[in-house]
């Protein structure tokens, strides 16, 4: 996975209501920014999202990815584990899932079952087949290949709570 270093603080300051991060290294992502120049995020506090990746280290690092940026971040190894954790937190909004794990169900079959089922959970599927990954999930789910960086994995999973 290439997700890059940028690290960045919080200011403590705001531009029109969003949550303002400023970079610590000159030329690091740019991104919207407002009026003073700060680096404009949009993911609001604490949104739960679940991560369901079999790679530790894939997950690990989406997770501190994702809690950088205010989300509250749950994770499962696969799409069982993964639907014992939603049905005990109704309140996730979305489910980041790879597409090749262990088990009955790959990530497109999780997404499919949650539909399946009238889960309303945004879903955003990663993998690394992107051609045959794209082609089986259709419009199910927006489509995130691997690898990624922070700046498309803070985007995909932004656009997936603006959709």
């Amino acid at each position: 996975m290439a997700l890059n270093s940028s690290m960045t603080h919080r200011t403590g300051r705001s531009c029109q209501g969003e949550s303002v991060t400023r970079h610590a290294r000159p030329g690091a992502d740019s991104g919207d920014e407002c009026s003073e120049g700060h680096l404009v995020t949009h993911a609001p506090a604490k949104r739960p999202v679940l991560i369901v990746e079999d790679d530790r280290d894939v997950r690990d690092i989406t997770r501190y990815v994702l809690e950088s940026a205010d989300y509250a971040v749950m994770t499962a190894t696969n799409a069982d584990e993964a639907l014992a954790v939603l049905s005990g937190h109704p309140e996730i909004a979305l489910v980041l899932t790879d597409v090749n794990m262990p088990g009955a169900m790959d990530g497109i079959d999780l997404v499919r079952e949650l539909r399946r089922s009238g889960n309303p959970v945004r879903c955003v599927v990663v993998s690394g087949d992107a051609m045959h990954a794209a082609e089986r999930l259709g419009d199910l789910a927006q489509f995130l290949a691997k690898p990624y960086d922070r700046r498309s994995l803070l985007t995909a999973v932004g656009d997936a709570f603006h959709q």
